[in-house]
């Protein structure tokens, strides 16, 4: 059965906020690993799904919300053939609702909410807003529902975060290893001389857990660094030094790539 997509609708606000909607009906949808600068909200209202992050797993169940912080590797996967319907949220740094999210405990990755009806009924009123009213509108609505889901997070007891898995004990060294040392790695080989295993294998390991490469995990992470210092102002010349590259160059085409636009024009956009 081909993925058919049942409802679904997004809309982004120029003062750094984005939702989007989707209702899939399907026997497979694949959802690519990927990390950003912008702080991310999934509400899981159906569907067989499970979230990696960095090197923790969460089994999810309806009605979870995922809570995921600037720069972290993530992905969702879907572990049955089964509809999946949700709502995807991301929120800029600089946004006033980033703010709260910055004060959330780490426990609050994911979060069950079926209990609360405050969040599940915000939700829900998301999608009747969006097709109510106008966008200005629809925006200070939206923002104001948001804002009283993340205080409910905020006041939500412990019993009502999920407890991780850690995905893999190599991995998890690999990152701590990685993001201690992440301007600073010149191949994998150094890695995996740290960890005391084969380059072949760890390769293996580390992109069938991840779903990304060693390498590709490292450009991304150093690239969403400068991305973050170039938005508060900081000098391209000077970032591509402190972010670990080794020319400007290479570290202009890696960020073209990545993001669609030159280092340079990051402080206005």
């Amino acid at each position: 059965m081909e993925n058919e997509i049942k409802d679904e609708f997004s809309q982004e606000f120029p003062e750094g906020l984005k939702y989007d909607y989707k209702y899939y009906r399907s026997s497979s949808v694949f959802f690519p690993a990927h990390s950003h600068n912008a702080y991310e909200l999934i509400f899981i209202i159906r569907g067989d799904a499970s979230y990696v992050i960095e090197d923790r797993e969460y089994k999810l169940n309806n009605y979870d919300l995922v809570i995921t912080s600037p720069r972290k590797h993530h992905y969702i996967r879907l572990d049955s053939p089964c509809d999946y319907e949700r709502f995807d949220v991301l929120i800029a740094p600089a946004h006033p609702l980033a703010d709260i999210l910055k004060d959330l405990p780490d426990s609050s990755e994911v979060v069950h909410c079926l209990t609360n009806k405050v969040i599940t009924e915000n939700f829900n009123k998301i999608k009747l807003y969006y097709r109510q009213f106008s966008e200005e509108i629809c925006y200070k609505l939206i923002t104001s529902l948001l804002t009283e889901i993340l205080y409910n997070v905020s006041a939500s007891e412990n019993e009502l975060f999920a407890s991780s898995q850690i995905v893999s004990p190599l991995i998890r060294k690999a990152l701590a290893y990685i993001n201690a040392h992440l301007f600073t790695i010149k191949n994998i080989s150094e890695i995996c001389n740290e960890l005391f295993i084969a380059k072949n294998y760890f390769f293996r390991l580390f992109k069938s857990t991840l779903k990304v490469s060693p390498k590709k995990y490292i450009l991304d992470k150093r690239l969403l660094y400068a991305q973050g210092l170039l938005s508060s102002g900081e000098k391209p010349t000077a970032v591509y030094r402190e972010c670990g590259f080794s020319n400007y160059v290479s570290f202009y085409k890696s960020y073209v790539a990545l993001f669609g636009h030159s280092p340079s024009s990051e402080n206005k956009r």
